[in-house]
């Protein structure tokens, strides 16, 4: 088994100037005194791409010097900080490919992005990686060359979700892009949700009744994905015949069909390095489903009058629909549900705690005054009693429809239920009472096992007596 060492190159810390290996850095003092002793057989310096040149500088004098075997690998970075979703993710895929081999990872050069890559790649991928640290001689105990550490880490000392979220909230804080609210109902999704971001080529179906934010998630995994700079593209798939939506995902070559003035390029390849969002997935034909599992095996589009192309994007579906009866009525392919990879399943608002409701009521009434350019609404005692208890069968739509509803009809700036749209207030939604269930589940479960009163009381789990007492309210004995 092979000993790799590979680590970042310091650009302060490793290089006097654009030309000069820094002698007194941690890079060269490691290669110095400890590379030897660990018996390495190849050093991968990773390198942003703009600092390339610094580093064959740099592998030149070393190479001069010591005569090591160092491979420079540049790792691209595409945003204008230094973001740890895209860090993690490339490196990822470079440690990936030494999995066969010992990894040791220096951690003493790179930002501090770059060393909370380290350790979640450390702590989470499972490979046989050992992180190395040194401190300048001038602070060591001895005082010959500096002191070596083997850091051990704990996995559960920071958990991953925590990292991430973390420093996901600082990018979109820079950006000045609104993150969404993140209740303890929604927490679990949304931190898999950031994990399913940080790997790459990945395919997601996201689950959930209408209105319940299905896009919002997936543009909160594009936007926390290496893909962020990249197009997002959505499209509502029940919306087009199936020679419309081929036309819109896969593009089409002039004249190839009734309407074709000129070629056309589909969503895939608008969006190329980026992410599609495939709505209403569960609406689509047999056909279109067989084209999208075709693009998931191999990666390329068939445009319509056209030659296959290869394209890179990542697909985030969603549908509304309860997916194992489509399964179950071969409405919709097993292998392309199989190939979407990743579910992700979002509640209900009617689900929610009160107090969850309550906190995302006012984070919408904090936003829609600002939109409105008005002061925040304030809402009166039977109007926050009644959007407790409402369904809302549209979810989070229909609610920040009510909230926009009652900006405009609330002038003096307190709503109350008069406020209310009138669709709402004239056709409320109507409850079955305990009572009338208990009085169904009890009869059927008497027709099931032909009357006897035995086999009923037994399977209900009460008496006999109180079964005769409940069937002869119901009419059914004398």
């Amino acid at each position: 088994m092979a000993k790799i060492l590979i680590s970042w190159l310091g650009v302060e810390k490793d290089m006097l100037n654009d030309k000069l290996a820094n002698t007194n850095g941690p890079t060269w003092n490691f290669y110095k005194y400890y590379y030897k002793d660990f018996k390495i057989n190849q050093h991968i310096l990773l390198v942003t791409t703009n600092m390339l040149h610094r580093a064959k500088h740099f592998a030149r004098q070393a190479t001069d010097y010591f005569g090591f075997n160092i491979k420079i690998l540049p790792v691209e970075i595409t945003g204008v900080h230094y973001d740890l979703a895209e860090i993690k993710t490339k490196v990822e895929n470079i440690l990936m490919q030494y999995r066969d081999n010992q990894i040791l990872i220096f951690f003493s050069t790179g930002s501090a992005i770059m060393k909370i890559a380290w350790y979640l790649l450390h702590t989470s991928l499972g490979l046989n990686t050992q992180v190395l640290q040194i401190i300048r001689k001038e602070e060591s105990q001895s005082p010959d060359k500096p002191d070596l550490f083997i850091l051990n880490f704990e996995k559960s000392s920071i958990p991953y979700s925590v990292l991430i979220r973390e420093q996901s909230l600082k990018s979109q804080l820079k950006s000045q892009k609104p993150t969404p609210i993140i209740t303890k109902s929604l927490e679990s999704i949304y931190d898999k949700a950031l994990q399913v971001a940080q790997t790459d080529n990945i395919s997601v179906l996201i689950l959930g009744e209408t209105g319940t934010g299905k896009e919002e998630l997936a543009r909160y995994i594009h936007q926390n994905s290496i893909r962020r700079n990249k197009p997002f593209a959505a499209i509502n798939c029940a919306a087009f015949t199936d020679e419309l939506l081929e036309s819109r995902l896969f593009g089409h070559a002039k004249g190839s069909f009734t309407g074709a003035y000129s070629d056309s390029k589909g969503l895939f390849e608008q969006a190329n390095g980026g992410t599609v969002f495939l709505d209403e997935i569960g609406d689509i034909s047999p056909y279109m489903q067989q084209a999208l599992l075709r693009f998931l095996e191999n990666g390329e589009i068939q445009p319509i009058g056209k030659s296959p192309k290869k394209v890179d994007v990542r697909i985030i579906a969603a549908t509304n629909k309860d997916v194992n009866q489509l399964l179950n009525t071969a409405k919709f392919r097993s292998d392309l549900f199989f190939r979407l990879g990743v579910i992700l399943e979002l509640p209900p608002l009617r689900t929610f705690s009160n107090n969850e409701k309550l906190s995302i009521i006012d984070h919408l009434l904090s936003i829609k005054a600002q939109q409105f350019k008005r002061n925040k609404l304030t809402l009166c005692k039977e109007l926050k009693t009644f959007l407790l208890t409402y369904r809302f069968p549209g979810n989070f739509r229909e609610l920040i429809n009510l909230i926009e509803h009652l900006y405009i009809f609330a002038q003096d700036g307190k709503a109350c239920t008069e406020h209310l749209p009138y669709h709402i207030t004239y056709n409320p939604i109507t409850f079955t009472k305990l009572k009338d269930v208990e009085r169904e589940h009890i009869i059927k479960i008497y027709h099931m096992f032909n009357k006897n009163l035995t086999q009923t009381a037994q399977a209900l789990g009460i008496s006999i007596n109180t079964l005769k007492s409940k069937l002869k309210s119901y009419g059914l004995r004398s």
